[in-house]
């Protein structure tokens, strides 16, 4: 019996399969059905993966996760715009992790609340420097410049709320944040909005979640803000792409990679 595409399918998920089949061949163990050995190369695991999932080539389903990729990324950005949220995720090889994306312009108590509930994660609104400098938010300095890790600024509160840290309250704080008459005398700091900036070069110099999400912004023709959030599993570690597929699952919402972003620039 075929496989069946998994739902968001990504290729660099299939590569490490079918380079798990190739090395449990070449680790001797018994794959009689895959017709792998020893002797088998990394092309020969992709062909049969392939076929499995119902191709006549590795280069066949190559071209149909892209147009998945390309329709998942499509989708992705008109729910952003009608005030949905989608799911971020970045290579194994660097955090590992992905992140609910918000439009800091759409969102609400409500919003907020299922961040806190389902992201578990620190709740955060990721600004391009233009707006960082107008509104006076500067970037923490590091322990180390080397340190791949986003740019914090000041942590505020809009003055009229009360203690600030209640999702109504953050909504309100994100909302002004992003009006076009929001002053930097408009909010206290510390507070219980954390604040991320962004590279100016954006995701040319760093392909993290803070840069890829203002990315999409920009796709969707939204403003310079967005509220992301770290998903955690119930138990309290980092989801991580297996999680996330069957989490975007539950929730309807699409789950996008941040190099679907750099290659579409």
């Amino acid at each position: 019996m075929k496989f069946q595409l998994p739902p968001r399918a990504n290729l660099e998920h299939l590569k490490k399969q079918a380079k798990g089949l190739l090395r449990q061949a070449r680790n001797g163990e018994s794959l009689r059905k895959t017709g792998l050995t020893k002797a088998s190369k990394l092309s020969d695991a992709q062909f049969y993966l392939a076929k499995e999932y119902g191709f006549s080539s590795w280069s066949a389903m190559k071209n149909e996760i892209e147009g998945l990729r390309q329709k998942h990324l499509k989708q992705a950005i008109s729910d952003l715009r009608s005030g949905k949220m989608c799911i971020l995720f970045d290579d194994e090889g660097r955090e590992n992790e992905g992140d609910f994306v918000l439009a800091a312009e759409k969102v609400d108590q409500e919003k907020l609340n299922f961040l806190s509930t389902y992201g578990r994660g620190t709740i955060c609104i990721a600004i391009s420097p233009v707006r960082a400098r107008r509104l006076g938010i500067e970037k923490a300095k590091k322990s180390l410049d080397s340190i791949d890790i986003p740019s914090f600024g000041n942590s505020i509160d809009l003055n009229s709320t009360h203690t600030g840290v209640s999702a109504k309250e953050k909504a309100e704080t994100i909302l002004h944040l992003m009006s076009d008459e929001a002053k930097k005398v408009d909010f206290r700091s510390p507070g219980h909005v954390f604040t991320l900036i962004g590279e100016s070069e954006g995701l040319t110099k760093r392909q993290g979640h803070t840069e890829g999400s203002l990315e999409l912004m920009k796709k969707a023709g939204l403003s310079d803000g967005v509220v992301i959030c770290e998903i955690m599993n119930t138990d309290g570690s980092m989801a991580r792409y297996d999680d996330l597929v069957q989490i975007a699952k539950i929730h309807g919402i699409e789950l996008i990679k941040i190099s679907d972003l750099i290659d579409n620039n």
